[in-house]
Parts: C-alpha cells; structure tokens; sequence
C-alpha cells in the first residue's frame, strides 16, 4: 500500500468520482448543523483559484482517502504573516485505522503549510 500526501486543485478533484461524495460524507458526519448542505461548487472553484482555498490530499495507490481544506489568507491587521484556517476534513472509513493515515495526513499537512506555503499560524482543529 503507497500512500502519498500533496496539494490538489478543486478542479483536479473534481474529476475524482468520489471527491463530491466525500464532501457531502464529511458534512453528513461532522457538521453539527441540522441542515441540508448545499455546495456552491463556482464559489469554492474561486476561492481556490484566487489562492484562498488550498486542498491538502492523502491517496492510496493513487485512489483519493481523504482530505483537509484550509484558507490561507493575509489578515489587514496582520499584513506580515499568512495564516490558515482548517475547514474540514475527511477520511474514507475505507481507510480509517490503516498505517496512521489520519494522523500522516494532518502532521503533512501541517509541515506543508509552514514550508511551502509559508504559514505562521494554523486555527481550527487542533493538529
């Protein structure tokens, strides 16, 4: 089993045949909210081409397991540092419980941020 961990484009995800279910799994299982979700798929298209949106993936012999999305943005009242805010995440059951998985993917995603992206401060679920 390879498992890998990169940045991936909606668009690219897009054509993943489980990425929308996955979205709509994440919001199903995680979100405290009891409404309907619905996903306006042109907005979050613009966010992440603006560079606001960066999508973090983990893949299984090249099969999507999951992700964790993040906005990275440059406050007004903080001009000289990038922050990320996680903005959920998700992994297939499929692969829950296997090689650390879960775990791999957030510390990557972590380090990532910081080196690639350039991030000094992460909110949102504790990693």
């Amino acid at each position: 089993m390879h498992v890998s961990f990169q940045w991936e484009t909606l668009d690219a995800l897009l054509e993943e045949p489980n990425f929308r279910d996955m979205i709509a799994e994440w919001w199903e299982e995680m979100s405290p909210l009891k409404v309907r979700q619905v996903v306006d798929w042109a907005a979050m298209a613009a966010e992440n081409h603006a560079g606001y949106l960066h999508i973090w993936t983990a893949r299984v012999d090249k099969t999507l397991a999951g992700f964790v999305r993040f906005y990275v943005l440059r406050p007004p009242e903080h001009s000289n540092a990038l922050f990320a805010h996680e903005r959920g995440y998700y992994l297939s059951p499929l692969f829950r419980d296997k090689a650390r998985i879960a775990w791999r993917l957030f510390r990557s995603a972590r380090t990532a941020l910081k080196e690639e992206l350039g991030v000094r401060t992460l909110s949102g679920t504790t990693i």
